[in-house]
């Protein structure tokens, strides 16, 4: 149940920050970048997230699951939050 939290909340950071907060696009502007690779992507951004916890807790083989999980879990928020 732990795990399951901590995939929707990886997802749910990664599209806060993405594509909701407006960090990201305010940071590509004052850098006149086109893209900000994976911080720009919310998919990209949840994989990492969640990769990154997962293997802090030890969790080295479950770690790339959880993190494709969180990554899928972040493409259905942000298409949910388009509609």
């Amino acid at each position: 149940m732990q795990n399951l939290l901590l995939i929707i909340s990886c997802a749910c950071m990664a599209v806060l920050i993405a594509e909701t907060s407006g960090l990201v696009q305010w940071v590509k502007y004052r850098l006149n970048f086109n893209r900000l690779k994976p911080f720009d992507c919310p998919m990209c951004l949840a994989w990492w997230i969640a990769l990154i916890l997962f293997m802090f807790q030890k969790q080295f083989l479950a770690a790339p699951l959880f993190a494709a999980m969180s990554s899928i879990v972040a493409v259905f928020i942000s298409k949910t939050l388009k509609k």
